[in-house]
């Protein structure tokens, strides 16, 4: 018979393994110590059984390094702080757990690579003739020759050739391929040599992720034969060759991530030269980053395309701010969309709301929605709660919004319309009353088990009356209006509250001068 801990489950032990991984303290974080995990918290979880070894390994594992640069920037926290990994590729071949590895993480120098140093490094005794076909992304990080004198290397492309042919070998079964730096500062000398590599990388490639503009990566891009499910671009406007490659691969792409500072260039994703709209029929993720500067965002002119460019999109973020003055994403899509993350400034949140964003039933599918409201007039973003939803979690659904004073209304008739099929509502900061709000209590889901929305003020009837609606609610959060009628204090309400409500026998507690808290409890219970 199984025991106990085997019969835990897996989504349950992932975040176990997390915990003893990632939130044992910052001390020893990976966010402090470059690639540095603070492995003795998960020693003990090895020893539990076959099944709990076999997935701490595999998320330790998950992602190896393979670093030939003594002076790679990535690496020198580690190196600095006299740190080791056991997550470098020789480690994790040597013991043996290359077999749990699914992406391989390479720091080069270009020099290296001209001189063939990197290519004997791949051919040496320890890796001759291995192959590692678990490895399914690779992330490419070149550091930039600095020794004028090596440049006579960059002449011959042949040692690019060789280099992307021992890749190959060494992962025949990578299908992604991000290069999230290329920091080549004279690279239109030896042109030849960096499009040679990155060709040679990018061959055959479905998904293809790039951080930063660079001219040799566009010209690489905008001739690659192969068909690109996944992309992610930086610097697109005004580089045509990349804005090229995005509507040349329209037809293939299932996720797509572009960043720029001008919504001109999302504009141009969307709408060919002659005006008229493209279509990508298969796009299930896209991410658009507009980050606008905060002194120049008054004098940002939002695009208004038109069509239906994504009619299959299911998850949706534009962070830090939407792009268009109109619901063009959102059209199409309303029965699939099931994740939004949008920031958005009070120009764009009209625009929104006349487009019809906030109608009632418009997105049934929808069980994540954060909408963040940008301050035209001040220096700050707004800050992020701290007890954020995780859209990666997918046993709940939950919704969020964080507002711009003058706005409360809008935004609190917005998340509540987008949020029928919520299970958890929050919402922070200001303050608006429920009877601003033009929505009935049959409009409010009622799947909802947490509402927290302590920026709006009910009075004791309405909190009353919006519990009786929410069947499914276990813990409510909200501000308390008092008015001329009702001046009472809050053990009071807690017994009228008990004297009305004795049908459903709810458990009313005071946690706050502020909001109050109601965990309700449908079978029995005493104030």
């Amino acid at each position: 018979m199984a025991s106990v801990a085997q019969q835990i489950p897996s989504i349950i032990l992932e975040k176990v393994i997390d915990y003893a991984l990632y939130a044992t303290g910052t001390a020893e974080s990976p966010y402090h110590h470059c690639i540095c995990f603070p492995y003795r918290h998960a020693v003990l979880l090895l020893g539990v059984c076959r099944w709990w070894r076999s997935l701490v390994l595999g998320t330790v594992y998950c992602e190896v390094y393979w670093c030939n640069d003594p002076e790679c920037s990535l690496c020198a926290g580690c190196r600095r702080n006299g740190c080791s990994s056991l997550r470098t590729f020789a480690d994790a071949l040597g013991s043996g757990h290359l077999v749990f590895a699914r992406t391989a993480k390479i720091h080069c120098r270009i020099e290296d690579i001209a001189s063939g140093a990197a290519i004997d490094t791949l051919r040496n005794a320890a890796f001759a003739g291995l192959a590692v076909p678990g490895v399914r992304s690779l992330e490419f990080h070149f550091s930039s020759i600095t020794d004028r004198s090596k440049f006579i290397l960059l002449n011959e492309t042949a040692p690019a050739v060789l280099f992307c042919d021992e890749i190959r070998r060494m992962f025949p079964g990578a299908h992604s391929v991000a290069v999230s730096d290329l920091a080549f500062q004279y690279w239109h000398y030896h042109e030849a040599f960096i499009k040679r590599l990155l060709s040679g990388l990018f061959a055959g490639i479905p998904s293809v992720h790039t951080i930063g503009a660079y001219p040799a990566l566009d010209k690489v891009l905008s001739v690659n034969p192969t068909s690109i499910r996944s992309l992610s671009v930086g610097g697109v406007w005004p580089t045509e060759p990349k804005i090229e490659l995005i509507r040349r691969h329209s037809e293939t792409l299932e996720y797509l991530c572009v960043s720029d500072d001008t919504p001109e260039a999302f504009r141009d994703i969307l709408v060919r030269h002659d005006g008229r709209p493209i279509e990508y029929p298969r796009v299930r993720t896209l991410i658009l980053d507009l980050d606008t500067l905060m002194y120049t965002r008054k004098q940002v002119v939002y695009q208004s395309p038109e069509g239906t460019p994504f009619p299959s999109l299911q998850h949706l973020v534009c962070i830090p701010e939407y792009p268009f003055a109109n619901d063009i994403l959102f059209r199409g899509n309303e029965d699939r969309l099931e994740v939004v993350r949008i920031h958005v400034t009070p120009p764009v949140i009209r625009a929104l709301t006349r487009d019809g964003i906030a109608r009632i039933g418009r997105f049934p599918a929808l069980h994540f929605a954060e909408v963040t409201m940008l301050d035209t007039d001040s220096d700050d973003y707004m800050q992020l709660d701290p007890d954020g939803y995780d859209s990666d979690d997918s046993d709940s659904s939950f919704i969020s919004a964080y507002h711009y004073e003058g706005y409360e209304s809008d935004m609190a008739q917005l998340i509540f319309s987008m949020g029928q099929n919520a299970r958890i509502i929050k919402s922070t900061n200001y303050f608006t009353d429920f009877s601003s709000v033009q929505l009935r209590y049959s409009d409010i889901g009622r799947y909802i088990k947490v509402l927290d929305m302590r920026f709006i003020g009910f009075t004791l009837g309405q909190q009353l009356e919006l519990i009786k609606h929410l069947t499914c609610l276990t813990h409510f959060g909200a501000s308390l209006t008092l008015s001329a009628t009702i001046w009472v204090s809050y053990p009071a309400c807690c017994l009228i509250s008990k004297h009305i409500m004795t049908s459903s026998t709810r458990l009313l507690r005071v946690l706050s001068r502020y909001s109050v808290i109601f965990p309700v409890s449908r079978t029995s219970g005493h104030i």
